[in-house]
């Protein structure tokens, strides 16, 4: 029964390694999509039309034009939009990863969990995340040791998921009562202004969850060779 259920496990953690290699996928697609209409040179009397849907006619769809995209990028908010709803993708992708591998093992998660951070002079700090709750109960149960379980691994994800609540809930804008949960160099963004998170940061983020699902993924196998048939 065990082989079977961290069976099921390995097949999880590889699909959310699929997940997010095709977020990743469309996030840049998106990016590339936008800088090839700007730089499109459109011949006269002719426009390019975007239709959300083809069911109806064009005046019960949205249509959105070459002009609406240029005035997009020409405020800056392209490439913050597409950000952000990485971000959101991201956190999401974890968590439903997560409750699922959860859900498989029939593990239920604390109410909290302690970690310790550098960043807060190794002060114990208490997590409520239902998901890094469940991430840590997960490997506690089944004696699965890997980085992902790790205080810095579960202390950087509960930084992400910080990220993902204010693009959701405050509109990417920086609220000085938040200020404190996230590392500096976000921190360091005057209260009010929308928080930068741009390629660079995306990329961080797929690597970093890639890179210790991975490892957590090596773990489950290593556990899967261990326990009886």
């Amino acid at each position: 029964m065990l082989r079977q259920k961290l069976d099921s496990l390995v097949s999880q953690c590889e699909q959310f390694n699929a997940n997010v290699s095709d977020l990743a996928t469309f996030y840049l697609a998106a990016d590339a999509g936008a800088k090839l209409i700007s730089n499109t040179r459109i011949p006269e009397g002719y426009s390019l039309e975007m239709r959300m849907s083809s069911d109806f006619p064009l005046v019960a769809t949205t249509v959105r034009k070459q002009d609406d995209v240029l005035a997009l990028c020409g405020r800056g908010d392209y490439e913050r939009l597409n950000a952000y709803q990485a971000v959101v993708a991201l956190c999401s992708l974890f968590e439903v990863f997560i409750v699922g591998v959860g859900e498989t093992l029939h593990v239920q998660p604390s109410r909290c969990i302690s970690i310790t951070s550098w960043r807060r002079g190794n002060a114990p700090i208490d997590i409520r995340s239902p998901t890094l709750c469940m991430l840590r109960s997960i490997h506690e149960a089944f004696d699965i040791d890997s980085p992902l379980n790790g205080d810095t691994a579960i202390c950087w994800i509960y930084h992400f998921i910080q990220l993902r609540n204010i693009v959701v809930h405050d509109g990417g804008r920086l609220e000085e009562a938040k200020r404190s949960r996230l590392v500096s160099s976000w921190s360091a963004r005057p209260t009010g202004q929308h928080l930068v998170i741009n390629g660079d940061h995306i990329d961080d983020m797929v690597h970093f969850l890639l890179s210790h699902v991975r490892s957590f993924l090596f773990q489950a196998r290593k556990r899967c060779l261990e326990s009886p048939a």
